[in-house]
């Protein structure tokens, strides 16, 4: 009883100074012996001295659904445990069935064939158990094969209280209830390296000049940062713009990194709109495509070749076809060229053409 007793304190000093006292106070004062030796008529096995302690220290909780003392588990009373009871079979029976299941619980045959399983916890269908023979603890789910915890309930309490004081438990309050959760420490330590990437980043965009942050992004093949800079850019817009265009980029991360500013940029050449055509093609955007090939204006037949030329050259269907999708849009919007004998057959028009206008 003292180990009980003494795993229990410390548990209950440690939610007494972290916001938790209500958990405390609901624990049930403990069981009559006259009660206990009714319920191992009950159970129908002789209860394992670790249990007695507990339900003799304390019988469950006075809420018994809410405010449990056990992670989110509630911690029984002799009388709910025989109610939980009931499900807890019905899981070893289930269990029964799949004996591969079985073999990864660390179970032996004898607790497997024994009705004696004696839950102390639960939360819904959920339940840590004592097995009545053997003394051992098992997590029994409702869809799940029991798992070994421990090989007394004596040093599962022990265990328990060693990581309570740890602190790898927090409070947390749901619905009016009160419980212990387990923390996930990797889990908080990468939101504690994401907060301080994201106070560094934050920095970053305070004090480095815009264009060296573009720089950084561009070297780091990052669009979506491209696309932040040039969000913060004010008249440094330009300029981080043009340096899109100062190495031999790929068109697929220009078209990325512009992709939201296409009818803002006033500064590039026919050329360097058909690179953002082409790139917005590759990425199967064909909003890209689209605007960016309505702003080659004035695009040079030699350009017209030198894609013909690009596409005949591609190394990929997808590139093939990509650079031919840009070439229709772009001779689309050639200015068509007039019939050769277009006026030649009407002697008044071609008078008409040669005179200067009136005044």
């Amino acid at each position: 009883m003292a180990r009980i007793r003494t795993a229990i304190q410390r548990v209950s000093r440690w939610m007494n100074t972290h916001g938790a006292p209500l958990l405390v106070e609901n624990l049930a004062p403990g069981a009559t012996a006259e009660r206990l030796a009714q319920a191992e008529t009950e159970f129908g096995v002789a209860l394992p001295a670790d249990l007695r302690a507990l339900w003799s220290l304390h019988d469950g909780q006075r809420e018994q659904h809410a405010n449990g003392f056990i992670e989110i588990y509630n911690l029984l009373s002799v009388e709910w445990a025989l109610v939980q009871r009931e499900t807890v079979l019905a899981g070893i029976e289930f269990a029964r069935e799949s004996p591969d299941w079985w073999k990864e619980s660390g179970g032996t045959e004898e607790e497997l064939l024994s009705d004696h399983w004696l839950p102390f916890a639960a939360q819904d269908s959920d339940s840590l158990v004592v097995h009545g023979l053997t003394g051992r603890v098992f997590q029994c789910d409702h869809d799940d094969s029991p798992k070994l915890l421990a090989p007394s309930l004596g040093q599962w309490f022990e265990r328990f209280a060693a990581q309570v004081e740890a602190d790898d438990y927090a409070v947390e309050e749901g619905f009016g209830d009160y419980y212990l959760e387990r923390r996930d420490r990797e889990a908080e330590h990468r939101a504690e390296l994401r907060q301080q990437q994201e106070a560094a980043h934050q920095r970053m965009r305070r004090e480095v000049p815009i264009l060296d942050q573009f720089r950084v992004a561009i070297s780091n093949k990052d669009a979506e940062r491209c696309i932040e800079v040039l969000q913060d850019a004010g008249d440094d817009f330009n300029g981080a713009v043009e340096l899109l265009f100062k190495d031999d980029l790929e068109t697929t991360f220009v078209a990325s990194a512009l992709r939201p500013f296409l009818n803002a940029v006033t500064t590039l050449t026919p050329d360097q709109w058909v690179d953002v055509a082409v790139g917005g093609a590759l990425l199967g955007n064909h909003a890209i495509r689209d605007i960016a090939a309505s702003h080659a204006t004035e695009l040079s037949a030699s350009r017209l070749k030198q894609l013909e030329k690009a596409m005949a050259a591609a190394s990929s269907p997808l590139e093939h076809d990509a650079m031919e999708s840009v070439l229709q849009k772009l001779r689309a919007m050639q200015p068509a060229d007039p019939p050769p004998n277009e006026g030649q057959g009407n002697w008044l028009s071609r008078l008409f053409k040669k005179r200067p206008p009136k005044a």
